[in-house]
């Protein structure tokens, strides 16, 4: 825990809904990681290591490396990148979605509140 920060970040909620792929050809577990902050923070950097999608026959393979596991096992214990603690912590609205527009795979809208 830093400095007594709990965290509430959306990806221990919903993967699905957070994660996101950079212009690198990354996996990456939320899109608040793929700005300055995130990109240049060592623990995000050493997830990248393990994470490029040419690298892999799917997502699954990356969603189940030891590191990505790592990586949520952290964020339950309140450890993770600063930029995590910058729009996930317990007691801010940063990064709350309230609304998030997603297409099923016919094409029709799903809205998930």
């Amino acid at each position: 825990m830093k400095n007594n920060i709990e965290l509430d970040p959306d990806c221990l909620k919903d993967l699905g809904l957070s994660m996101m792929i950079t212009n690198t050809g990354h996996l990456l577990p939320c899109g608040q990681l793929n700005v300055g902050q995130g990109m240049n923070d060592p623990q995000v950097q050493e997830l990248m290591k393990y994470t490029k999608l040419s690298d892999y026959n799917s997502l699954d393979e990356i969603t189940s490396h030891p590191k990505w596991v790592e990586h949520f096992e952290n964020l339950e214990k309140n450890i993770g990148p600063n930029r995590c603690f910058y729009c996930c912590k317990a007691d801010n609205n940063f990064n709350k979605h309230s609304m998030w527009t997603i297409s099923d795979d016919d094409g029709s809208e799903l809205t998930e509140k």
